[in-house]
C-alpha cells in the first residue's frame, strides 16, 4: 500500500513538474513572440486624405506677414511654421513652403496668379509628428494641365500595373479661409511612402539638376545631371524616426 501511494505521489509530482514546465515554456514563447512582433505603423492617411471618392479641403493658417513674404519671394522656398486643417482635423506647427523648379519659376514670372505648388512637412518642427502616419505631402497646382488629370492618371496607371506609386487625391486649398482653387494632393516619396510600399526598406532616387533650372520645361530637362540618392532606409530607421 505504501509503495502504491508513493507511486501515485510520484506521478502527481511528475505531472505537476511537466505542467509547470509547459506553462513556463508557453510564457517564455509568448514573451519572445511579443518582443519580436513590432507594432504596426499608423498609415491610416491612405484611407483618409487619399480617399479619392470626394474632394478634400485643406486650409493653411499662416500669419499675414509670412504669407506676404512668401508671395514677395516665392523662389526662395522659405519654410514657414503654420497650422493646417485637413477635412476639419487640425495639425499645428507644420512646415509650409513653395515647391518646384521650372514650374515655380514659371508661376513666379506670371503677374496674374499666386497659385504656386506647395510642400507640407508635418514633422519639420515637431519631431516625429505626422498626419495619420504621413510625414509630407505635395500640393500640385497643375498649371500646365487644364484637365487636372494627367498626373493623377499617370499614378493610377502605375498602380493598375502593380508598380508601387505615390497616392493621390484632390483638394480645395485655402489660405486663411480664402480659396486658392483645386489642387492635386500627392504623397511625398519619403519615409511614409517607403513604410507603406516596402515595409520601410529601400532606396529612393531623385533627379539632380544644376543650379539654374531655368523658367521652362526644356531648360529644366537640359539641366538634369543624373540621379542622386534621396533617402535610403531600413525598417529600423523608420521606426526610430517615429518614436
Amino acid at each position: 500500500v505504501f509503495m502504491k501511494k508513493r507511486n501515485i505521489l510520484s506521478a502527481v509530482i511528475s505531472a505537476a513538474v511537466i505542467f509547470a514546465v509547459l506553462v513556463s515554456s508557453a510564457g517564455l514563447f509568448t514573451a519572445f513572440a511579443d518582443e519580436a512582433q513590432e507594432p504596426a505603423a499608423d498609415l491610416s492617411y491612405a484611407e483618409h486624405l487619399f480617399d479619392s471618392s470626394f474632394v478634400h479641403t485643406i486650409d493653411v493658417r499662416i500669419t499675414d506677414s509670412d504669407w506676404k513674404d512668401l508671395l514677395d519671394h516665392p523662389t526662395d522656398k522659405t519654410k514657414y511654421c503654420v497650422e493646417v486643417v485637413i477635412d476639419g482635423e487640425t495639425v499645428s506647427d507644420v512646415s509650409f513652403a513653395t515647391k518646384g523648379n521650372a514650374s515655380l519659376n514659371s508661376v513666379a514670372s506670371m503677374r496674374n496668379t499666386d497659385r504656386y505648388s506647395f510642400k507640407i512637412n508635418f514633422g519639420k518642427y515637431v519631431d516625429g509628428q505626422t498626419y495619420r502616419g504621413l510625414d509630407k505631402i505635395n500640393l500640385n497646382n497643375s498649371y500646365l494641365d487644364a484637365t487636372y488629370m494627367k498626373d493623377y492618371m499617370t499614378y493610377e496607371i502605375f498602380k493598375a500595373a502593380g508598380v508601387p506609386a505615390q497616392l493621390t487625391s484632390y483638394c480645395v486649398l485655402s489660405i486663411n479661409g480664402e480659396e486658392l482653387g483645386l489642387y492635386l494632393v500627392i504623397e511625398d516619396g519619403d519615409d511614409s511612402y517607403l513604410e507603406r510600399t516596402n515595409e520601410g526598406k529601400g532606396t529612393l532616387y531623385k533627379p539632380e539638376t544644376y543650379e539654374d533650372a531655368g523658367a521652362n520645361a526644356i531648360s529644366a530637362i537640359n539641366t538634369i545631371k543624373g540621379l542622386g540618392v534621396k533617402i535610403e532606409l531600413d525598417k529600423k530607421d523608420v521606426d526610430e524616426k517615429r518614436k
